[in-house]
């Protein structure tokens, strides 16, 4: 007869890949599996990210970058400019 395996759930907490990459993101710089696991995670949003958002941001990184504080005012979003 085959032996059966439970995993008793009390034991593990499931989160979200989106708390994942918070709890991740808060931990940089604190120990090199932390900056791994973040690069893993960028790595696996960038895989399944839509090429046509990820085209749209790289013909603006000027603009994502040109503020030093992050905040931008009266910008359009019209991608024609």
């Amino acid at each position: 007869m085959p032996t059966t395996h439970w995993v008793q759930l009390t034991n593990y907490k499931i989160v979200s890949i989106d708390m994942l990459f918070r709890m991740k993101v808060f931990e940089i710089g604190v120990a090199q599996k932390h900056d791994s696991d973040v690069q893993l995670l960028k790595d696996y949003y960038q895989r399944f990210q839509n090429p046509e958002y990820q085209k749209f941001l790289d013909r603006h990184i000027d603009r994502y970058t040109s503020s030093e504080n992050g905040i931008f005012v009266g910008i359009s979003h019209d991608d024609t400019n």
